[in-house]
């Protein structure tokens, strides 16, 4: 079987940018706090961000990710950021 590959509307191949991936691990302490203020960490990096994020409990990290449609290579570096303030106890409106 053939494989395809991606294409734009005029027919030319297109590359798409290599995704980025970070992975944050979170103390053993710090979990059920993130766990409260999860939806309020997750909704502004998927939304306004456009990344792809996800808490693993097994290995009590959380992992994020660019995706197609995330708009700069920058952003994961800021959502890393916001990720580990909140980690450290800040509040989410601080971080």
């Amino acid at each position: 079987m053939a494989t395809v590959a991606p294409t734009d509307a005029a027919g030319q191949l297109t590359t798409r940018p290599p995704r980025e991936t970070r992975s944050i691990k979170v103390p053993h302490h710090r979990f059920p706090p993130l766990k409260k203020v999860w939806m309020e960490v997750y909704s502004p990096l998927v939304e306004q961000c456009k990344l792809e994020v996800r808490m693993n409990l097994k290995t009590r990290s959380v992992d994020i990710r660019t995706s197609d449609e995330t708009p700069e290579k920058s952003v994961i570096q800021k959502a890393e950021d916001f990720v580990k303030a909140v980690i450290a106890g800040f509040e989410v409106k601080d971080a």
